[in-house]
């Protein structure tokens, strides 16, 4: 189940959306004050935050470029301006999608779940490549590069190579090969 954040400080709109996300299977947390809002994003697991721009204490645009500055997990823009420079602005400071107020929560879940795929697909793509020095090893695909040139090899020579490479070229005992 995908953990989101919600950091929206009209308590009409986080719940009801908050209400919704959950019939659709998300686990939701509500943040209403942009304060505490980036230390509670880089503090908890979250695969998605919906971020409002006009918030107290701190806005949005601030909260999404201080959480840009260490992490890559996906914002979608939740507000009522609605210019194209704004969401111009928005995407260029890091927001992966912009929403505008008023929004149907059917087709903000499409854009959720649509970012949550890509992303998932992304990390899953990305574990499965091992890299050690100029060898590159594609474990769903079987395939050995040694600079960008592929290399033969025999399904156990394989699974030797990918192991001693998970282990960062360290010694690894016969028995465990």
């Amino acid at each position: 189940m995908s953990k989101i954040l919600i950091i929206e400080d009209d308590i009409w709109i986080s719940n009801s959306l908050k209400l919704y996300l959950e019939n659709s299977f998300f686990d939701v947390e509500i943040e209403s004050s942009g304060s505490y809002a980036v230390e509670k994003i880089l503090s908890w697991k979250y695969e998605l935050i919906i971020l409002d721009l006009n918030l107290p204490g701190k806005d949005g645009m601030t909260i999404c470029k201080e959480v840009r500055k260490t992490s890559h997990i996906p914002i979608v823009m939740l507000t009522a301006k609605n210019s194209e420079l704004d969401k111009v602005i928005w995407l260029e400071i890091g927001a992966d999608d912009y929403v505008s107020k008023p929004f149907s929560p059917r087709e903000l879940l499409a854009r959720i779940n649509t970012i949550l795929r890509r992303t998932f697909q992304a990390q899953k793509d990305e574990n499965t490549l091992l890299k050690f020095e100029d060898i590159e090893i594609d474990i769903q695909k079987i395939l050995v590069l040694k600079n960008g040139k592929e290399i033969p090899f025999t399904k156990n020579e394989f699974e030797i190579l990918k192991k001693i490479v998970e282990e960062n070229g360290n010694m690894v005992e016969r028995e465990t090969l």
